[in-house]
């Protein structure tokens, strides 16, 4: 699932600029996680001075103005197109399947940020993390005679990455749909605060779901 953060500290600009978020993905008829980062603390991780700041999958597309309804719009299309290529590049796998890779010796490649993986990590022996806002400068240290499964938090950042590295000549990579979110529904292993996560909304009901 895409994820879209609006930085800001609460000023008239940063809520204009959240609404015409919200007023984007109805026009869309899409669905995001929206997230609201007031916390001074948390905005000086990304380094930005000046507010608001609008983010796409932890890319910043706007910053120290307001992002109109029509320019949000542009951004989202563009992410769809991106996550429908990859979705043709890359085959994807659910948390159950993941396991079973694991157990066979796959590596798993995180590609949340740090702060994200110290608060609630995959618990398995063979993973590492390379947050995707820096993934271009390390996606070399992933080898390409392992099989590699791709996880993030809502599976759309890894989805993104999976393809890159497809077009980069990685042909044993796999995705892993809905993350961690899943992931800590199906009860599989974890370290950190579960509570956190809360899944993406689209685990369906049946048996098949896994």
């Amino acid at each position: 699932m895409t994820q879209i953060k609006v930085l800001g500290t609460g000023c008239s600009k940063c809520k204009t600029t959240y609404n015409n978020v919200l007023e984007a993905l109805k026009q869309l008829n899409m669905e995001a996680e929206v997230i609201k980062v007031e916390d001074i603390e948390e905005m000086m991780k990304y380094n930005v001075l000046t507010t608001p700041v609008l983010m796409i999958n932890e890319e910043m597309k706007v910053k120290g103005r307001v992002a109109d309804v029509n320019e949000i719009k542009q951004f989202l299309t563009a992410q769809i197109k991106i996550q429908m290529e990859n979705q043709t590049l890359v085959k994807e796998i659910c948390p159950t399947t993941t396991q079973e890779w694991v157990k066979n010796g796959a590596l798993l490649v995180d590609v949340r940020e740090k702060e994200e993986v110290e608060a609630l990590s995959y618990d398995v022996h063979n993973i590492i993390n390379i947050p995707l806002s820096d993934f271009e400068n390390h996606f070399t240290e992933i080898p390409k005679d392992k099989e590699v499964v791709m996880v993030c938090k809502g599976g759309g950042r890894s989805l993104r990455a999976a393809g890159f590295l497809v077009n980069h000549g990685y042909t044993n990579v796999v995705n892993m749909q809905h993350g961690i979110a899943r992931w800590v529904q199906k009860g599989f292993p974890t370290k950190g605060d579960t509570t956190i996560v809360t899944g993406d909304g689209s685990c369906c009901s049946t048996s098949g779901c896994c």
